[in-house]
């Protein structure tokens, strides 16, 4: 589900936030805790937001 909160976090989007990520740590899921990995949702306005991070086992549970 991509829309315009939520972005997949993909090769490009690491890329493009290298830098944050390496000053803050990965992007953690906003119901779970987990660190996001390739293939989750990231918060289109993260690091200052993060309500829309979602892994994957979550974004499974939402659509149920």
């Amino acid at each position: 589900m991509t829309s315009i909160t939520r972005k997949p976090l993909d090769w490009d989007w690491l890329e493009m936030h290298g830098e944050e990520v390496d000053r803050l740590g990965m992007p953690h899921c906003n119901r779970c805790g987990k660190p996001l990995h390739i293939g989750d949702t990231v918060d289109v306005a993260w690091p200052w937001f993060d309500d829309f991070n979602l892994c994957r086992d979550c974004q499974t549970e939402e659509r149920r």
